[in-house]
């Protein structure tokens, strides 16, 4: 095998198939194999051509993989038996066979996590706070990246020019750090409206992360929220049986 190539080890090729019908990499199937212990403490364990241990691990299943998700390994070059070094695969399949693992991070990788609006219920003529918090997943800075939040009058989902609220420019956050922007709003109608947050960043290796929503109902008083408590019976009286 070529170096950075993957190869998938099962004991039911045929099985395996069925499940990820659109693998096409290379297939081990072991004749004497062992099913791995769900509760963990398991070795298992690679020796190479020359019978000399190539990499060996001792899971844990507190580490993460249950309930049909693959244990995946985030990071090749940090040490095998390191239970911060493992995690739940990410992917929509529960495993990534023959791919790069899904909570491994890539080189360049912004996440818009967190959009928030202030107040809850906001009418017409009053200002609107929003939030937005990034994290840099990445393994390097992200440097020269913007932020902005659009009112999406269309309804399309896309940020267009004249709907832009705010720009937010950003020189520099270092892998693992976080970020916050914040700008107001002032609607000047009612109704139900769509606003878009979106980071944009040259080279950002997964953009799939970098777009949130939000809806919200504007009011045309303060404090509504586009339904009102007219009444309440706290204490009805009690129900007397005819006869």
């Amino acid at each position: 095998m070529l170096p950075d190539s993957f190869a998938v080890v099962c004991e039911d090729s045929v099985n395996f198939r069925t499940q990820f019908p659109n693998f096409y990499g290379i297939i081990l199937q072991s004749s004497a194999w062992s099913a791995l212990n769900n509760s963990g403490n398991e070795n298992a364990v690679v020796y190479n051509a020359s019978g000399v241990i190539s990499d060996s691990l001792t899971y844990n299943s507190s580490w993460g993989g249950a309930s049909g998700f693959s244990l995946e390994r985030k990071q090749s070059g940090v040490n095998t038996n390191i239970s911060s070094n493992w995690s739940s695969s990410l992917h929509p399949d529960k495993a990534t066979p023959g791919k790069r693992n899904s909570v491994t991070p890539l080189p360049n990788d912004l996440l818009l996590y967190s959009f928030e609006t202030q107040p809850l219920y906001a009418y017409s003529g009053s200002e609107i706070t929003m939030k937005i918090k990034i994290r840099n997943t990445g393994v390097s800075s992200a440097n020269g990246f913007t932020a902005e939040i659009y009112s999406d009058i269309n309804n399309d989902s896309s940020g267009q020019l004249n709907e832009r609220i705010c720009t937010g420019n950003f020189a520099v956050l270092i892998s693992g750090d976080s970020a916050e922007f914040q700008c107001s709003f002032t609607p000047n109608d009612t109704g139900y409206k769509q606003f878009i947050a979106v980071i944009n960043f040259p080279g950002d290796n997964d953009t799939t992360n970098n777009k949130l929503y939000k809806k919200m109902y504007v009011s045309d008083q303060s404090g509504g929220g586009g339904v009102v408590i007219n009444e309440i019976m706290y204490d009805p009286s009690p129900v007397i049986p005819n006869g």
